[in-house]
């Protein structure tokens, strides 16, 4: 199992880098969306092969890692986190899904109605498009989350210094006082 996701790990941080030229990073940042998406990619398949997960939830918890990681890194560099998180998320699409909806809406289509195919390849167009959807709201969620947490934590710290001057530091700092 360690090989399938060292293996794992190589491929989306490949992708991850190769997704990350698109956004001109300064130098030495584009491995780190490289890493992210290893991480994130590789977590999401231990979850799965590991633990038996399903691949939305596991995929929500991959999201939310690289979110993370994307957040910290943009804090810790300086740099938007943006620049380290979307190149991560996009290896992560669901393209095999999308890709199994479209092929059999296709077939379905080009199947007579009310034969035994057109219903199968219906059933399969639901269940490969209602996953794809749910994985791709997966992303989305998982990396919304640590942009809410970004911007609270960025409310938080103004409260905490709207609060300190408040208390007459403001005063303190040669500024005149609020009458």
């Amino acid at each position: 199992m360690i090989a399938v996701l060292l293996s794992d790990a190589a491929f989306a941080a490949a992708a991850g880098i190769g997704f990350g030229i698109a956004f001109n990073p300064p130098k030495g940042k584009l491995l780190l969306a490289g890493l992210f998406a290893a991480v994130g990619h590789s977590l999401r398949l231990w979850l799965m092969l590991g633990c038996g997960m399903n691949i939305c939830p596991a995929t929500l918890i991959g999201a939310f890692a690289i979110g993370i990681l994307g957040f910290l890194a943009g804090r810790i560099s300086g740099c938007p986190s943006e620049i380290f998180t979307f190149p991560a998320l996009l290896p992560m699409i669901p393209g095999l899904y999308a890709y199994k909806a479209v092929l059999a809406a296709i077939k379905f289509l080009s199947e007579s109605p009310g034969s035994e195919l057109s219903g199968k390849c219906l059933s399969e167009f639901f269940f490969n498009a209602i996953t794809s959807t749910a994985i791709m709201l997966a992303i989305v969620i998982g990396a919304a989350a640590s942009v809410f947490i970004d911007t609270l934590s960025a409310r938080i710290e103004n409260r905490k210094m709207l609060a300190g001057l408040g208390r007459g530091s403001a005063h303190r700092a040669g500024m005149p006082r609020s009458a």
